[in-house]
């Protein structure tokens, strides 16, 4: 308890006080006395020497308003707090008490939501600080990125669920009040992806009628019934589904159809891997927005394109393909890589089920797609992703690479001939978009450390950066490095952010299981180091006007 002399607190001033730890501002106006921490909320600056009119205290500043009454913001973003403050005799008495740490944890938490619905970054990174000070475990926080983005998506899952389970990888290196950064990752994607947007409304669970709920799911899914497939979903959970079942039935959903560029597949991997750091009960909404996105999804394998790929997997009987040989298949693996990176989608396709047939595990086609997704990514002609007259470019080749790495996981989870779909979906994926190639680069190695690496993708030099990453010696280290560039502002917008995380781990998944082929890590590097258009607004405006004007269908190489 505080007490200050009312000759040195006169009507119309104020003081700084010191008790219990805390620096309290004590104001006293007409209206009587008030004590608030000294300290803004928003960034530290002594809210004593504020301007206050009636109860209301402005923070010099940055013009942030607070009601003295009760340290309610007024103008501006969070609280401050407020402590109990009166005058007795001739003095004024400050009731200044250390804070009630639940009190703290349920104000941060109401604060959070507030600043992830206006989009308010300064105050989401402060209030995750302040929840992780408090000692609330990081993944909890990732997993209200998550969150908040499910239940306010208009269509389904966004990006914000699968770097949320990324940035969980970076916690063992970001202990305590570090994990900010990472966690600020996923959770600036659900605040920009939901501005102001309300909850979307769901449907009331269904309680299964069919034993054979992932056939009935499969059938409202394939007639896009999202609410009827979200209802019968959520009653399955209700009624009891294990989490081996459910991953079950979304892989299969996924593999059906190539769904939204293979961004289903992606987000159902990622999702269970979210939810082993979470609460099953968080299935509900996490998933249940899921199934709503994926019944939404575009199917990408119904257009014209895809109808050789279409009428030669109907020709294959999957389950006999289903069938590892039990004892080790010689395999030209480099001969099949070659057709399926470079040849005819006939002769790729062709080449894949020869291999399958013979016996070769999908697994070992899964690694061997893996290093024809880095030489879409070492190959790619970098003028496709400046140029307005093409819709291609980065994004579209490094996502080969991580939706290859979530069929490795879906086989992993989910064997058996279904799961094959997903294989064939990634033979087309890799080989369709041999058509964004440019030359080969010509790398010279030369020996380098990793911060030399380091700068030289920060400069841009391309170039610079294969030579020396090919020379550099600590690989453990250079990946490490890579995999930190995305917390440091490596790109701007927080998509392409986004796409570094996703890659960067997903290329570290694969370099293992490439047993030192050096593509991933070149593939990465180049990734990172080459020119980007991430605001993209010069061709939008270049595609707009040509249909509008013309007619003219914006053009993709693919």
């Amino acid at each position: 308890m505080a007490r200050i002399p009312l000759s040195k607190l006169p009507r119309g001033a104020s003081v700084v006080v010191e008790e219990q730890g805390r620096n309290v501002a004590v104001f006293h106006t007409d209206q009587g006395v008030y004590a608030v921490d000294n300290a803004c909320p928003h960034e530290g600056y002594p809210l004593v020497q504020g301007a206050v009119a009636d109860c209301t205290l402005t923070c010099v500043w940055h013009n942030y308003k607070f009601d003295l009454r009760d340290g309610a913001c007024i103008m501006g973003e969070e609280a401050v707090d407020a402590f109990p403050a009166r005058i007795e005799g001739d003095e004024v008495v400050v009731d200044v008490h250390p804070p009630d740490p639940q009190v703290v944890v349920r104000k941060a938490w109401a604060s959070l939501a507030e600043g992830l619905l206006e989009e308010q970054l300064g105050r989401v990174a402060r209030d995750a600080a302040r929840l992780l000070q408090a000692g609330v475990p990081a993944a909890e926080l990732a997993v209200h990125a998550a969150l908040h983005d499910a239940r306010r998506a208009r269509w389904g899952t966004s990006h914000a669920l699968p770097v949320a389970a990324d940035v969980l990888r970076y916690l063992p290196e970001h202990p305590g009040v570090d994990a900010t950064l990472p966690l600020m990752q996923a959770l600036e994607l659900s605040a920009r992806s939901n501005v102001r947007r309300p909850a979307r409304e769901r449907p009331e669970p269904e309680p299964p009628s069919t034993q054979d709920v992932g056939a009935e799911l499969r059938r409202r899914v394939e007639a896009e019934d999202a609410p009827g497939a979200e209802a019968l979903f959520r009653g399955a959970l209700a009624a009891g589904a294990r989490p081996d079942q459910v991953q079950a039935w979304l892989i299969t959903l996924c593999a059906d159809h190539f769904l939204d560029f293979g961004h289903a597949l992606i987000y159902v991997v990622k999702a269970f891997d979210l939810l082993r750091r979470a609460p099953w009960s968080d299935a509900d909404l996490l998933l249940g927005t899921l199934v709503f996105g994926i019944t939404n999804g575009t199917r990408e394998d119904l257009l014209p394109g895809w109808a050789g790929w279409r009428k030669r997997l109907a020709a294959v009987d999957l389950d006999e393909l289903d069938r590892p040989a039990l004892t080790p298949v010689e395999w030209d693996r480099d001969g099949w890589l070659a057709k399926v990176t470079h040849g005819k989608p006939a002769s790729a396709f062709a080449a894949t089920v020869d291999a399958l047939r013979a016996g070769v595990p999908a697994m070992d086609v899964v690694d061997g797609l893996a290093l024809g997704a880095c030489e879409r990514m070492l190959r790619l002609e970098l003028s496709h992703d400046t140029s307005l007259d093409n819709q291609n470019g980065w994004l579209d080749v490094c996502h080969i690479l991580t939706f290859v790495n979530a069929v490795r996981h879906a086989l992993e989870r989910s064997p058996g001939p279904g799961t094959l779909r997903l294989v064939f979906q990634a033979v087309r994926f890799v080989n369709h978009s041999r058509l964004l190639d440019g030359p080969a680069p010509r790398i010279r190695a030369r020996p380098a450390t990793v911060d030399e690496v380091v700068a030289a993708i920060v400069a841009g030099d391309v170039d610079a950066a294969l030579d020396t990453a090919a020379g550099c010696e600590d690989v453990p280290g250079l990946w490490s490095a890579l995999r930190a560039l995305p917390l440091q502002d490596a790109a701007v917008r927080p998509i392409f952010t986004a796409h570094l995380i996703k890659t960067a781990w997903a290329a570290t998944e694969e370099a293992e299981a490439a047993d030192g082929d050096p593509r991933p890590l070149l593939a990465t590097v180049r990734f990172f180091a080459a020119p980007k258009d991430e605001r993209r607004l010069a061709r939008r405006v270049h595609e707009a006007l040509g249909f509008v004007v013309e007619g003219a269908i914006p053009t993709t190489l693919t």
